[in-house]
């Protein structure tokens, strides 16, 4: 029998109507606070110092910008809800990802979201939401061990976010119970 695996990325909030997530690196056990909001949402590490910003690309939309900063990576994307998918491009300074091109899938069967690769096709990561826990969000498993850290916290973040509005906009439409 295989041993259930562990999630590179686990999401937690304090109760089930909190907007601010933790996210906690499974190797390391390095922590990320994201206030989450729907205009602005800021992604700081354990140092106080701002990673990430996500904030409205306009008024009247739904689309986002996200400035993503480490010392050794920048990313600037846009990201985009399509009904059940949600859209990101972006220009990075990660070596062999300089564009990337990106879409989260909403999965009904598990409540959760898979990260593919628009160009290739390819399956980067998958998220699955832990249903009706009181503190876990759900857990990020990047299936793409090759991938810098960087990346691999961008992903985090952003499918954080992404799961946030799935969160708050879904169960109104697909009648979930989250």
């Amino acid at each position: 029998m295989e041993a259930p695996k562990v999630p590179n990325y686990t999401i937690t909030r304090s109760d089930p109507h909190s907007d601010n997530w933790v996210i906690t690196n499974s190797k390391t056990f390095d922590e990320y606070s994201l206030a989450l909001s729907q205009k602005n949402s800021t992604l700081i590490n354990s140092k106080d110092v701002k990673v990430c910003r996500i904030k409205s690309d306009g008024l009247f939309t739904m689309k986002k910008k996200i400035i993503f900063q480490t010392p050794s990576a920048r990313i600037d994307a846009k990201w985009s809800p399509k009904l059940i998918a949600y859209k990101l491009k972006a220009t990075t300074s990660v070596k062999g990802y300089e564009q990337i091109n990106w879409k989260w899938i909403l999965n009904h069967k598990n409540i959760g979201l898979t990260l593919k690769d628009c160009n290739t096709g390819e399956i980067i990561a998958s998220f699955t939401h832990v249903y009706r826990a009181y503190e876990e969000v759900g857990g990020l498993e990047i299936f793409k061990d090759n991938l810098p850290e960087d990346l691999k916290l961008f992903i985090a973040s952003v499918t954080a976010y992404t799961f946030f509005q799935v969160f708050r906009e879904v169960p109104q439409v697909a009648g979930w119970g989250i």
